[in-house]
């Protein structure tokens, strides 16, 4: 009894040792800094970064490589590349808007779509829908939004600015392209939610909310806040300052075809 005591406890001590040779061989010592940076990071591994993961994301920028996370503003990348003892890239915040404003009620259909519900599947064989430029309405985008900022309205993607975080997954699923990303100054976003580069006439044939390039905005606000690119109106770098936000309402009110929209955050809400 006692010879088997021994005999299991000897086992028991080899077998110790061999676990922490091998903690030994393959044990890496852990940064302090790096581990402060990654959390900082959202954590979320969308890959918008260009990583696989944000300790991935942390771990280039410790080796002073320039990259940048595009949910991060200047302000906290400073503090990230301080902690790290690097330099990084400056960044600026941005946020995703859908450059369309047709819902079902706005568009004009030639048929109803019998098929896949996506819009992948539906962008083969769109004839069906007026406009060759607008939002299918399936939903995609939503389906890879890693925060649930995008929710589909009326047959229209519409992204929440205060969920939405930038990492632009959206605008790489999006079939049509009339997802993208804009500056935000934390406060609000103002563009132009229309993609059609279509005739005034032709525009105003399968919607009833498509910029029609009447170019009023243009005239209305100076410092070319607006411009006009292939019979749409856009809004200028630069834009969405916030000295102008009443600028920004005039012209938004006077818009023939109501297709500017400015967001508001829930802070500048004060919600």
């Amino acid at each position: 009894m006692i010879l088997a005591s021994i005999t299991m406890l000897s086992i028991a001590v080899f077998f110790a040792f061999i676990v922490w040779l091998v903690y030994k061989r393959f044990w890496i010592k852990i940064n302090p800094e790096l581990e402060k940076a990654i959390e900082m990071l959202t954590g979320l591994n969308c890959g918008a970064c260009g990583f696989s993961s944000c300790e991935s994301f942390a771990r280039a920028l410790s080796e002073s490589k320039e990259v940048r996370c595009p949910m991060l503003d200047s302000d906290k990348m400073s503090k990230l590349c301080n902690i790290l003892g690097t330099k990084g890239v400056e960044s600026t915040l941005k946020r995703a808007v859908v450059l369309c404003k047709g819902t079902d009620k706005d568009k004009k259909f030639y048929a109803r779509y019998r098929g896949i519900e996506s819009c992948h599947a539906a962008s083969l064989n769109a004839a069906y829908q007026g406009c060759s430029y607008g939002c299918l309405g399936f939903g995609d985008c939503s389906k890879v939004c890693p925060v649930s900022a995008i929710s589909i309205k009326d047959g229209l993607a519409i992204i929440d600015i205060n969920r939405c975080i930038g990492c632009g997954l959206c605008i790489k699923e999006c079939s049509r392209g009339i997802i993208t990303l804009v500056d935000y100054n934390g406060k609000f976003i103002v563009y132009v939610a229309c993609s059609n580069k279509d005739s005034a006439l032709e525009v105003k044939e399968v919607c009833k909310v498509g910029c029609i390039g009447c170019n009023l905005c243009v005239k209305l606000l100076s410092e070319g806040s607006f411009k006009i690119e292939d019979n749409l109106a856009r809004v200028s770098c630069g834009g969405n300052g916030l000295d102008r936000e009443e600028e920004y309402k005039k012209v938004i009110d006077k818009c023939p075809t109501h297709t500017i929209e400015i967001e508001y955050s829930k802070k500048r809400a004060g919600i």
